[in-house]
């Protein structure tokens, strides 16, 4: 363990080094700086080139006089929009202690002190390092490898768990958005003059201490939410108004749990459904000349609606901000922002009632999101998919083309003869066990592997036969 201000400088930790540990993409990804010259101005927004990172960071951080913030992820493009997410490096929370009347007149060294006595009580991983703001403090765990998109509703999860562990110490529900901008090392809060810097390292081998994030995601107890076998919601003799449902919910923890794993599940199936309709889209041709008509309403629909699926876990989605970059590539030009929002008013309505709290639906002792929840079948006679289409995408498929699809995805991954096939056959077998090992069920084992959770299963089973 490092403790920089008892220490000195004997573990190099700046903006620059910061940067390195949460942004591990190449030149083609893209992060955000915000800087805001005075209190209470609007903030200006630029992006810049992962690989110009060292040189960005180090002259914004010597923007003593202005408040000066980074986006914590990267993007694909100049848009800090999680439409363009392309990698999640970090986790953390922003500890707005200051704000409550017990936590007046402390320090932030005072307050992480408490925070490191009840993260060592309870077994927690300590985090790879806290920040002060100036006014409240940073707590930042680093990963060893990135997450990518598709794995926003877990970071998600271990973001809310985040607010429950640390609420006495004021941990701010807008730290929950992906997008998130933090302040910059080395930079002032021109609210108090307080100076943004280290407070606390942990320091393994010389380095920074990072993380697998499914290794915190485990020890957090998110696993124990999102993890467990799949359970109906109490059974019920009848259908339940939706005052009864709501006081169904909230009757015990065990529902509340069943309710946050269909939640992520069907995030993670709006992420990947929007995934394929894009790509279908580009297949078409539609990113050339724009969706025709009679073909327009139904795709725009259905990105629309999983779009809302998909951050269904978020903090405060911007879903028609989302929805719009997500399908603005395949709009015909001569289309309007209004347009498009009037043809989607049938999901927009959906979208407002559910940002008012009301999320479910009931239906055969099950809850359902408020959204469309559409099969596969479904979306491939609405959209008149061929076969050949389907076998391009990743996750939208039918029976009948499922195992060309595997064999194209394997293709792709390199996986060439027969030989180099057992051998990742093998080196996923291993994964499976060790995943199994640690509680996760076939279906979060199959998640991470990218199969199916019978898929998942099967690779165990046939080993043990053998």
């Amino acid at each position: 363990m490092f403790d920089v201000a008892g220490k000195g400088d004997s573990l190099r930790f700046d903006a620059r080094t910061e940067g390195e540990l949460q942004y591990q993409e190449s030149c083609e990804a893209h992060f955000t700086v915000m800087l805001k010259e005075r209190v209470g101005e609007k903030p200006k927004s630029y992006n810049h080139r992962v690989c110009e990172m060292h040189e960005v960071l180090e002259r914004y951080s010597a923007e003593s006089r202005c408040d000066v913030y980074q986006s914590q992820h990267w993007f694909s493009c100049e848009s800090r929009k999680k439409a363009n997410l392309k990698g999640l490096g970090t986790s953390f929370f922003d500890g707005d202690y200051y704000k409550d009347e017990k936590n007046r007149g402390k320090t932030g060294r005072d307050v992480w002190e408490e925070m490191k006595g009840k993260l060592e009580e309870k077994g927690y991983p300590l985090p790879s390092s806290v920040i002060s703001s100036g006014q409240g403090v940073y707590v930042k765990w680093y990963f060893t490898k990135a997450l990518g998109r598709e794995k926003l509703p877990y970071w998600d999860t271990l973001q809310i768990r985040f607010l429950e562990v640390f609420r006495e110490y004021g941990a701010d529900p807008a730290s929950r958005d992906a997008s998130r901008v933090l302040r910059i090392l080395g930079t002032y809060n021109q609210k108090n003059g307080g100076q943004v810097r280290v407070l606390w390292l942990n320091e393994e081998g010389g380095q920074v201490r990072c993380y697998d994030f499914w290794e915190l995601f485990k020890a957090f107890g998110c696993s124990e939410i999102v993890q467990q076998p799949r359970k109906r919601l109490q059974q019920v003799t009848e259908m339940p108004s939706e005052k009864e449902l709501r006081e169904i919910v909230m009757e015990t923890a065990q529902n509340r749990e069943y309710l946050h794993r269909r939640v992520v599940s069907f995030a993670c199936r709006g992420l990947h459904v929007v995934e394929d309709l894009k790509k279908l889209a580009v297949m078409r041709g539609w990113d050339q000349e724009g969706i025709p008509d009679g073909q327009r309403d139904l795709w725009l629909f259905w990105v629309v609606n999983h779009v809302c699926l998909s951050y269904m876990t978020s903090h405060q989605p911007r879903n028609y901000h989302e929805a719009l970059c997500e399908a603005e590539p395949f709009i015909p030009k001569h289309w309007s922002r209004a347009k498009f929002l009037n043809k989607m008013s049938a999901v927009y309505q959906k979208a407002k009632e559910m940002a008012s709290g009301r999320k479910w639906v009931s239906f055969g002792g099950k809850v359902w999101p408020l959204y469309y929840t559409p099969s596969n079948e479904r979306l491939c006679e609405d959209l008149n998919m061929t076969g050949s289409e389907l076998e391009q995408l990743d996750y939208i498929r039918t029976e009948q083309t499922r195992v060309a699809q595997q064999k194209r995805k394997r293709q792709e991954a390199g996986t060439s003869g027969r030989e180099e096939y057992l051998q990742q056959s093998q080196e996923r077998r291993e994964e499976a066990r060790r995943l199994r090992a640690e509680g996760m069920t076939w279906e979060q084992v199959g998640e991470v592997l990218g199969i199916t959770s019978k898929a998942a299963m099967m690779l165990v089973v046939r080993s043990n036969e053998h």
